[in-house]
């Protein structure tokens, strides 16, 4: 099993802000694990919900 990575790496990894992965998760919007009050993020799970949420370049999608 892969390490899980917590609410700041995670961001660090994204390039986003705590404020905003922290806003993705509570919409449900992101892969996410959680033990008890913990957030932790599966990277694999990460690449994947990256590669479904990327556009390809060229590719109209309105």
């Amino acid at each position: 099993m892969q390490k899980l990575l917590n609410v700041s790496e995670c961001a660090d990894l994204l390039h986003i802000s705590k404020h905003k992965l922290y806003r993705l998760t509570a919409a449900r919007q992101i892969p996410t694990v959680r033990i008890g009050s913990k957030c932790l993020f599966n990277p694999e799970c990460l690449a994947e919900w990256v590669r479904e949420h990327s556009i390809e370049p060229g590719v109209n999608h309105e």
